[in-house]
């Protein structure tokens, strides 16, 4: 569809106005008439914006017909001609009994480990002599100790 046609087919849906189109400068114009009051709308003939460009158009259109003070017809919206059926609920469902989920183990627990690992190998715990000796990875001497594992460990 052409844009004059695009333009002409919304016209119609506001009684009253009118639409003329006239060659100005180096566009085309799109005259609007409603009450005896004027206004015009330039049209790129450019196609620089394909996508977006018709309905940014359409809705220039719409604010100088509103601004010349027409009103617009209401249109019936196509929807639905019939209800459409519901869901049957929860309580009309057979609901299947299963067999229970099994209990899962604590997932923080090997976490709990290497911390405790980590601040014995750091000094914070009381380690006996016969132990490992002190730490000094990355991980062990930063503030963020007992989060991370100790890089040491997992090279060894």
């Amino acid at each position: 569809m052409k844009p004059d046609d695009d333009i002409r087919q919304e016209v119609r849906h506001w009684p009253g106005a009118t639409v003329l189109f006239e060659m100005g400068g180096k566009h085309r114009r799109a005259i609007f008439k409603f009450n005896g009051k004027e206004r015009f709308v330039t049209m790129p003939t450019s196609p620089g914006d394909t996508v977006h460009g018709p309905k940014n158009n359409i809705a220039i259109i719409r604010r100088t017909l509103k601004a010349l003070g027409a009103i617009r017809a209401v249109r019936e919206r196509m929807g639905r001609q019939r209800k459409r059926q519901r869901n049957p609920g929860v309580m009309q469902r057979m609901v299947v009994a299963g067999e229970p989920a099994p209990v899962m183990p604590d997932p923080w627990n090997p976490l709990r480990v290497i911390a405790v690992n980590c601040a014995a190998k750091c000094g914070e715990i009381q380690v006996p002599q016969n132990a490992a000796p002190v730490c000094e990875c990355l991980s062990c001497a930063s503030d963020m100790k007992g989060i991370y594992p100790c890089l040491l460990e997992e090279q060894q």
